[in-house]
């Protein structure tokens, strides 16, 4: 909960999650900011199982660790699997070899940069789920390529491509079944159910088709 937590507490409350904060020696300004996001503040060592334990990261959808130290980023990470193996971690880590180590051996969501860290839209993304195949940095914004599978008897179920490409969403690809994606679909593409469709979109655009699709 230091200042890129508060940032990614303020990001994920916006978008209607439940947060809960810990910060080592929280300071009077953060425990304000921290009531005014309506977020508990568990104060702890967040690479302590039993600090994350108090926090419910046993039962979190996700676990963003985003200390401006790569050892604690990395033990929270972690502790947090070995609390629950299915929660979704997101680490911010500064050394790249170390972040090249983590994603390729431990199958953790990295940040890999100071510039790219510093940006909490990159991590709220991250917490959108598996959908979410890279955050790409565009100036203040955060552009998303996601894979998302129409589920049946959803909005998209039987809907138009064209439909669904708006300023918020690009469709580039759409797969059915087993197949080779088809890049740069027709507009008059009618799509069912098994299908998925590829796209870059910002974090609301993606929220808006991933409850369309009835993957979210």
């Amino acid at each position: 909960m230091g200042t890129v937590g508060l940032r990614v507490c303020e990001q994920l409350r916006a978008a209607g999650a439940e947060v809960v904060g810990i910060e080592q020696d929280p300071s009077p300004a953060l425990m304000a900011a921290a009531r005014r996001l309506e977020v508990p503040l568990v104060a702890g060592d967040a690479s302590d199982a039993s600090t994350l334990a108090s926090a419910g990261a046993g039962k979190a959808r996700c676990v963003v660790a985003v200390t401006d130290d790569d050892v604690v980023n990395l033990e929270a990470g972690l502790t947090a699997r070995a609390l629950q193996p299915d929660t979704r971690v997101v680490l911010r880590l500064f050394d790249p070899d170390l972040a090249d180590r983590v994603d390729r051996r431990l199958g953790l969501s990295v940040s890999r940069s100071v510039s790219y860290a510093a940006a909490p839209p990159v991590f709220a993304a991250a917490m959108m789920g598996r959908q979410v195949l890279a955050a790409i940095p565009a100036g203040r914004r955060v552009l998303l390529v996601a894979a998302v599978p129409i589920g049946a008897r959803s909005s998209l179920d039987g809907a138009s491509l064209s439909t669904v490409d708006s300023g918020r969403v690009r469709i580039f690809g759409l797969r059915t079944g087993n197949a080779e994606p088809v890049w740069q679909p027709p507009g008059e593409s009618r799509l069912v159910a098994g299908q998925v469709l590829f796209v870059v979109a910002t974090r609301a655009g993606l929220a808006k088709i991933l409850v369309a699709s009835g993957a979210h």
